[in-house]
């Protein structure tokens, strides 16, 4: 609730169909097929989603450049088409940041009862 007001419910199946036209009119080509994966993804049921996970993995891996930031640079467009700026905001900086380990090292990384 913002406001005091009432959210009202989204039709799941509209929500998806406004996505594919936003991939339709913004990108083409492999982005296009790309984003469509995705959305297809995104409306699967949650086994289903492994299953596509999967491919979508073994697709990337193939890459020789997927650890380049450049290589993640169609997939920012995506979320900035398809979920607005304030999205993008933070895949930039998840993208930015991709390789910094978010678990503490050394000493802080000792169960409690060995911190002495």
């Amino acid at each position: 609730m913002v406001g005091g007001e009432m959210m009202e419910p989204i039709d799941k199946q509209v929500y998806f169909e406004k996505l594919d036209k936003l991939i339709e009119e913004n990108f083409s080509g492999n982005e296009q097929q790309v984003a469509r994966i995705i959305l297809k993804v995104a409306n699967s049921h949650y086994y289903e989603k492994q299953i596509y996970m999967d491919n979508i993995k073994k697709s990337f891996l193939a890459q020789s450049s997927w650890r380049d930031t450049d290589f993640f640079e169609p997939f920012i467009a995506m979320v900035r088409v398809l979920l607005g700026r304030e999205y993008e905001v933070f895949f930039q900086y998840f993208v930015n940041h991709k390789y910094e380990h978010s678990y503490s090292t050394g000493y802080m990384r000792r169960p409690l009862g060995r911190r002495m």
